[in-house]
């Protein structure tokens, strides 16, 4: 039986071009820095590059209610340092 394979429009190209482009910026992001990102930093970076919590999820190897406790948290603070200004 002869193995099927995917015909170049099959294949979904625009998420491979937004994941390429959130690492893009990713790495933008960490160059130069001395110490590496803590994974709050990581999260913030990967949902700011425009991935999902569940993209997210799978890249950093962790639960995807994780992810989405930690943005919770970071746009809460993001809310309250702008009240602050």
């Amino acid at each position: 039986m002869p193995k099927s394979r995917i015909s170049d429009s099959e294949v979904p190209w625009t998420n491979i071009l937004r994941r390429l482009d959130a690492l893009i910026s990713v790495i933008l992001e960490t160059t130069g820095r001395e110490k590496p990102l803590n994974a709050k930093e990581k999260i913030y970076s990967l949902s700011h590059s425009g991935l999902s919590p569940l993209e997210i999820a799978k890249i950093l190897g962790v639960p995807n209610n994780i992810i989405r406790a930690r943005l919770v948290e970071i746009r809460r603070e993001d809310k309250t340092q702008r009240r602050k200004k």
